[in-house]
C-alpha cells in the first residue's frame, strides 16, 4: 500500500466538491491524474532522521498545505496521512454542514493491507491515527506564505492526539463524526513512526478484556471495501 494508492482512494468521494493538495519534495511522474489533485513542491527536509525531527517535518508540510489551500477558499480541511483511507462520504457530509467548527473521528478502523479482516477501534481513534479530524478552515492558524517556517504550528498539527483538546481551550468545540471516517493501514512502510497493529490496538492483556475485544474484529465486507475503496487495491497496484 503506497501514497499513490491512497491518493486514488481519496479521490473516490461521492461528492465532487473537494480538492486534494499533495505536499512533496518533487512532483511525481505518474500516470494517474485527477482534476481535484494539485501538487505543492517544497524544498525542505528533516534536519535529521530522529522521530522528533521527522515529526516537525511532517507538521511543516501540513502547515504548508494549509497555507496553499487558501487559493481554493475551502470551508473545511482534513489532514490525510499517506497510509490511510477515508470514507467516500466525507466531502458530501461536510458540504451539508458548512457552518460546523469541525469533527474528530472517535471511531475508526485498523487494517493490515490485504487482510481478510478489519478491526474497529470504538473510541479515541483520533488519539491513535493522524487521519482523524475535519477542521473549519477559517478557525485555523497558519502563515501567510506556505514557505514560512513556524515551529510551534508545525508541532501543533503533527500532534494530532492533542488537536481537539487544544482547540477546545480556544473555545472551538469539535463534534464526534457520526460515522466511521477513516481506516488506518498499518505495517506498510509509509508511516514515519512505523507503528505496529499491536501498538495502535492497545488492549489490556487479561483474558476477559481480550475476549471482549475479539468482537471488534470483523470480516472485511464488500460494503466496507466500497465505502473506503479497498476493493480496488489489486487494480490500483497493477496500474501504478
Amino acid at each position: 500500500f503506497s501514497w499513490l494508492e491512497d491518493l486514488k482512494l481519496v479521490c473516490q468521494q461521492s461528492c465532487a466538491e473537494f480538492r486534494v493538495i499533495v505536499v512533496c519534495n518533487e512532483c511525481p511522474t505518474i500516470s494517474f491524474h485527477h482534476p481535484a489533485v494539485s501538487y505543492l513542491e517544497v524544498d525542505f527536509l528533516p534536519t535529521d532522521l530522529s522521530f522528533p525531527a521527522k515529526g516537525l517535518d511532517k507538521g511543516r508540510r501540513i502547515v504548508a498545505g494549509l497555507a496553499a489551500a487558501r487559493d481554493f477558499s475551502p470551508t473545511h480541511i482534513a489532514i490525510v496521512d499517506a497510509d490511510d483511507c477515508v470514507s467516500k462520504r466525507l466531502a458530501g457530509f461536510v458540504k451539508q454542514h458548512p457552518e460546523s467548527e469541525g469533527w474528530f473521528f472517535d471511531r475508526g478502523y485498523l487494517y493490515k493491507a490485504r487482510s481478510p479482516s478489519i478491526y474497529l477501534r470504538r473510541k479515541a481513534f483520533h488519539k491513535r491515527c493522524g487521519t482523524s479530524h475535519v477542521l473549519r478552515y477559517s478557525l485555523l492558524e497558519f502563515p501567510q506564505k506556505w514557505s514560512e517556517n513556524k515551529p510551534k504550528l508545525n508541532q501543533f498539527y503533527n500532534e494530532h492526539q492533542h488537536i481537539s483538546n487544544r482547540l477546545a481551550q480556544r473555545g472551538i468545540n469539535l463534534q464526534s463524526l457520526p460515522f466511521i471516517g477513516a481506516i488506518c493501514i498499518v505495517e506498510n512502510g509509509e508511516n514515519i513512526y512505523q507503528k505496529s497493529f499491536q501498538q495502535l490496538h492497545h488492549v489490556k492483556p487479561d483474558p476477559i478484556s481480550r475476549l471482549k475485544d475479539w468482537h471488534n474484529f470483523r470480516r472485511l465486507t464488500p460494503e466496507i471495501c466500497q465505502e473506503f475503496g479497498l476493493y480496488r487495491l489489486d487494480e490500483i497496484s497493477a496500474d501504478v
